[in-house]
């Protein structure tokens, strides 16, 4: 998403354009509860996939804890000294 198609979906929210690049008129676009200026369609699906993500059991896996190996803690210490020695 870049800033012109926020700005877009801005615009045609104030009613300064009928409608955006890609078509979107007033009707198709929504607030969600951020404020942000979205597409309904867009927004249902985020919504089914968060609810079947969550079903499956994925929606967790980014929060679970990763195991530390020894190689992995050798190598944060050489970042350090290298740091050090920059300065």
């Amino acid at each position: 998403m870049t800033k012109e198609h926020n700005r877009q979906k801005r615009e045609v929210w104030n009613g300064e354009r009928a409608k955006t690049s890609s078509g979107l008129r007033k009707s198709d676009l929504m607030k969600n509860k951020n404020g942000k200026i979205v597409s309904k369609k867009q927004h249902k699906k985020g919504l089914e996939l968060h609810r079947m993500m969550k079903k499956e059991g994925r929606l967790a896996e980014p929060f679970k804890k990763k195991s530390r190996s020894k190689s992995r803690s050798k190598r944060s210490k050489r970042s350090r000294r290298s740091r050090r020695s920059r300065r």
